[in-house]
């Protein structure tokens, strides 16, 4: 949290530099301080709330709403110095949860086929 809506929007476009690929952008709210968090589609990086501690965190989203929307996938509690290992690591969870899932859904539909 921050108490000048200016300083959160420098840490937030200090944040954007670090990041890999395009299409980032920044968010900026007031609740009680202000606050910034990037999102890319419905990716959302955040900085956690230790200020003595620069870290991050991510949740993935179906973006319906302003701020992340339906969160899907928040990595319980982890949270990663470079935030492109963070948004990385999201990546791979929900890769790998519908590369099981996908799994489970052809076998069903294969199981009440009726052919």
């Amino acid at each position: 949290m921050f108490f000048s809506k200016e300083k959160a929007e420098a840490e937030g476009n200090a944040l954007l530099a670090r990041m890999k690929g395009r299409g980032w952008k920044l968010r900026v709210w007031q609740n009680f301080g202000w606050h910034y968090s990037i999102y890319n589609g419905s990716m959302n990086v955040h900085p956690t709330q230790n200020s003595c501690l620069e870290r991050y965190y991510t949740l993935l989203g179906d973006n319906k709403h302003k701020h992340a929307g339906c969160v899907f996938w928040s990595m319980n509690g982890k949270t990663y110095k470079d935030p492109n290992d963070a948004v990385e690591e999201q990546l791979n969870a929900a890769w790998t949860f519908l590369g099981e899932h996908a799994k489970i859904v052809e076998n069903i539909q294969i199981n009440i086929s009726m052919e």
